[in-house]
């Protein structure tokens, strides 16, 4: 039985990565950017990875039975700035990588400079697709997601889950589980939960029920 059901979420997450991945290279060929630009942004997206937090976002609002076309534009712009976040944290100012997910970084492949450009380009791009007319639910609810998803990856969430990251590597920092918890829960754990959170919200679940599913991805 477990192994049937394995069997299943990863069909499922086949069949979610490879719609997420059409779409997302097909935006991005719409922008009206130079060509490196956006081979930079494909780059850096399209290559690799399994897609999970797009995929949590997806089937928690399938569970109230949101259209693909609706949950396509957050699940896209999730996985954008989650890219922009590997993209940063690639750079030699970060953790200086030269690989990931088995390919030369970013900055390996098209240097430093145009690194920081794809990376701000990928995040920049992620709002402008949470605010496409396209995506056509109301505008309390668009601003509300919004405005949660500048909370997690930015100064508040992601940004400084890095910052506080690259303190911890001083010889002179005192790492205690609060502040390992504080790290994990800014840099990883509040993208996740913004993911299940935005599902919920999408399906027009009651507050309550938000704070629960935006909890059960902080769990995640």
């Amino acid at each position: 039985m477990q192994l049937n059901y394995k069997k299943s979420i990863l069909i499922d997450l086949k069949k979610h990565k490879n719609f997420l991945d059409t779409n997302i290279e097909r935006y991005i060929k719409t922008l009206n950017a130079p060509k490196e630009i956006k081979d930079i942004m494909a780059y850096a997206v399209l290559g690799g990875g399994k897609r999970i937090r797009p995929f949590l976002l997806a089937e928690t609002a399938k569970l109230y039975g949101i259209s693909s076309k609706v949950f396509k534009y957050p699940c896209m712009a999730v996985e954008l700035a989650h890219c922009f976040s590997l993209v940063y944290d690639d750079l030699p100012c970060m953790d200086d990588d030269d690989l990931r997910r088995g390919n030369p970084t970013v900055h390996k492949e098209f240097n430093e400079a145009n690194a920081l450009l794809g990376g701000a380009s990928l995040l920049v791009y992620s709002f402008k697709l949470l605010s496409l007319n396209s995506f056509k639910i109301n505008k309390e609810d668009k601003l509300k997601i919004i405005n949660h998803f500048s909370d997690v990856t930015g100064a508040e969430g992601v940004l400084a889950g890095q910052y506080l990251d690259l303190l911890a590597e001083n010889k002179n920092f005192i790492l205690t589980l609060n502040k390992f918890k504080e790290i994990q829960q800014k840099k990883t754990s509040l993208l996740i939960a913004f993911c299940s959170l935005t599902g919920a919200i999408l399906g027009k679940a009651k507050k309550k029920e938000q704070k629960e599913m935006f909890e059960i991805g902080l769990l995640i």
